[in-house]
């Protein structure tokens, strides 16, 4: 869970930023971004990705993330997660130049079973 954390974007291509690696408790999860501010042009683009512990590389299923440029509360699904999962969090320019800022919280995710075997 990640709780006020506050983004800046200085230029076109946006920031990025990263959470830890962590295990998967099931193989698929529910997962909520609370945009809390934001500049009027900023945009936040949430993507879970996710690898097992011996890749190199992590994924990024096309069913794992969503996007905000708003103050509200966005919720998405993910499926297919494999052993372990990140987000990667981008606050970038929707339209024009200049800095925006972005002020959120990421919800510990909600982890469900699909009954794949071996989960």
């Amino acid at each position: 869970m990640i709780i006020g954390q506050t983004i800046v974007a200085e230029d076109q291509t946006g920031t990025t930023v990263y959470t830890p690696w962590f295990p998967r408790q099931g193989d698929a999860c529910r997962s909520t971004l609370d945009v809390i501010a934001i500049s009027a042009s900023g945009q936040f683009d949430v993507d879970m990705q996710t690898k097992n512990s011996e890749d190199t590389d992590a994924t990024t299923p096309s069913s794992m993330g969503d996007t905000s440029n708003a103050t509200s509360t966005t919720t998405f699904n993910c499926s297919g997660a494999k052993e372990l999962c990140r987000y990667k969090i981008t606050l970038q320019h929707s339209s024009g130049t200049g800095t925006v800022y972005g002020h959120f919280r990421m919800l510990s995710p909600s982890w469900l079973t699909t009954g794949v075997q071996g989960v």
